[in-house]
């Protein structure tokens, strides 16, 4: 990729050539939506984004940027996103694929929103540590990251950063800054309050604006502070956004380190997850970034494996209650569960979701897992075929199933390794 700063970023969002050089990039990923990539080529042929800039400078203000509460799985908790209207989220993201310019700022032990560096850089780098069963480790979660990080704390670390980036600096100052909001009733909220439409119950803090295309940017660039203290003071450190984990020599350097990754993260105006804090004593396996770390061997994590049945277990016992309620053949139904677990196991990934043969085919080194989520997924299928649990369910053979459009998690693994 071709990112040179001999300009400012700003104003090469004005330039037809820079926009050219994005969509290329944006076109030869194989993980977007096709229509998305024709969206972006009307946007660029029809110079939308000189609108919208045009706009801002004329009046100091960014298009208001919508704000979501989407459901967290498995919980009651509330998770916010925001979004911005088509063509200001397409000008964001220009602006956010210019930013990996700065990429080389970071600390090597960085490994999220990187062109470089990636979740199966930070495994290898991990399993090629000699010794690493005899270490003591931590694993950490930030507490809400992207909407708890303190605003004037963003602003200074932007200021020292993009000092040279007057005008997008000027932009995205005026997004963080600006306290208007939408909410997904499209009633125009002014200030931080939302009125307590039925949406929040509290004062809205933008953090990071979680969902918006500058919001990777911010999060690598919070908490770099913490990553360069850690750089040489450990036996290994990782972060991915809010994830972090570490080893040490030591219980007593554990303990040291531990004290200081607290200091700092509390310096950022920022808390641990309780639930998601797990010491690490030395041979014992470890979760990390949704996988499961056994001396050599890498599997699906615990919590990802549980997580992924359970959704199983919901989603049959829903299609089987569409079967009912409107009277669909046993085929039908089977068909819209199995179509539904493809595109999330093995097709381009739904906006802002990967698929498991992204995620975790190019990394794991068994298909244990895999096996059992396998077999979980044919259970399900013969549920909703025959409308219950029973003997009988095994009538409809596995070479059926797979005529319904069924794939095994373990035989794509295997084409894929």
């Amino acid at each position: 990729m071709d990112i040179t700063c001999d300009k400012n970023i700003y104003d090469m969002a004005h330039e037809a050539d820079a926009w050219e050089s994005f969509f290329s990039d944006y076109a030869s990923n194989d993980h977007v939506y096709k229509a998305d990539v024709k969206k972006l080529r009307a946007y660029i042929d029809e110079k939308k984004y000189l609108e919208v800039l045009d706009s801002f400078e004329q009046t100091g203000t960014f298009p208001v940027p919508q704000l979501k509460m989407l459901n967290k799985k498995g919980t009651e908790k509330k998770r916010v996103v925001f979004s911005f209207d088509e063509d200001a989220s397409w000008l964001l993201k220009f602006f956010g694929y210019r930013l990996h310019v700065y990429d080389d700022i970071f600390s090597d032990n960085l490994y999220s929103f990187r062109k470089e560096r990636s979740v199966k850089t930070a495994v290898a780098r991990l399993l090629k540590k000699k010794n690493l069963n005899e270490m003591y480790g931590v694993k950490l979660d930030i507490h809400d990251y992207f909407n708890s990080a303190d605003t004037d704390l963003i602003i200074d670390k932007l200021n020292g950063t993009l000092k040279e980036q007057k005008k997008l600096l000027w932009l995205i100052k005026s997004i963080l800054l600006d306290p208007k909001i939408k909410l997904q009733n499209d009633n125009n909220v002014g200030g931080t309050e939302t009125q307590n439409q039925g949406n929040i119950d509290s004062p809205v803090h933008k953090g990071m604006m979680a969902g918006s295309p500058l919001s990777p940017f911010l999060a690598n660039l919070y908490l770099d502070d913490l990553d360069k203290y850690f750089e040489d003071k450990c036996f290994f450190y990782a972060r991915y956004s809010d994830d972090i984990i570490f080893f040490t020599e030591t219980g007593e350097n554990r303990k040291f380190l531990m004290d200081e990754a607290l200091r700092i993260i509390g310096e950022h105006k920022l808390s641990l997850n309780p639930d998601k804090l797990s010491y690490i004593e030395p041979g014992q396996s470890f979760e990390f970034l949704g996988f499961s770390f056994n001396d050599d061997t890498v599997d699906v994590s615990a919590t990802s494996f549980d997580k992924i049945k359970k959704k199983i277990r919901r989603k049959s016992r829903a299609v089987l209650r569409w079967k009912i309620k409107k009277d669909a053949g046993p085929e039908k139904a089977a068909k819209v569960f199995i179509r539904y677990f493809n595109r999330k196991f093995f097709e381009n990934p739904v906006k802002s979701e990967l698929t498991w043969c992204r995620w975790y085919f190019p990394i794991i080194t068994t298909d244990r897992s895999l096996k059992e989520i396998d077999h979980y997924m044919q259970e399900c299928i013969r549920y909703i075929y025959y409308g219950k649990h029973s003997k009988r369910n095994y009538n409809l053979r596995y070479e059926n199933i797979k005529e319904l459009g069924y794939r095994s998690l373990v035989n794509e693994f295997h084409k894929f390794a």
